[in-house]
């Protein structure tokens, strides 16, 4: 029998994409990549017990209109999407333990604490996937 490395396992079925942030007021946009979590399962899942991810990707949830960080180990930022990819709010630096939603969002993108003011996205900016 053929062990896989706990790693592979944890990604199984995860899709890595380019994708970029795209600001409303200007024409500057900001590279990233992002993994798709669009089963049931990789939603339930999320970030548990592998919140390294965020440290050079941005978790994608669709469909998913709240989340939670109960069990996580340290804060994220969260922004959601509407139908259109336009972003509709942004929570900046979630904490253990919280929870969050957006009524009438249709996916959420998880991101290290601190990128939302580093990159400078708000409400109005698009984000937008090459998948």
């Amino acid at each position: 029998e053929v062990r896989r490395p706990i790693l592979v396992i944890w990604l199984d079925g995860m899709k890595k994409y380019p994708a970029s942030f795209e600001f409303a007021n200007d024409n500057h946009l900001y590279q990233t990549m992002v993994l798709l979590c669009d089963s049931p399962f990789q939603r339930l899942r999320g970030l548990l017990a592998r919140e390294s991810l965020l440290s050079d990707s941005v978790l994608w949830l669709r469909p998913c209109s709240s989340i939670h960080t109960c069990f996580m180990q340290r804060p994220i930022d969260v922004i959601y999407l509407n139908r259109e990819k336009c972003i509709v709010k942004t929570v900046s630096n979630l904490t253990p333990w919280r929870f969050s939603a957006c009524r009438g969002s249709e996916s959420v993108l998880e991101l290290a604490s601190g990128l939302i003011a580093t990159i400078g996205v708000d409400v109005g900016d698009y984000f937008k996937c090459n998948y």
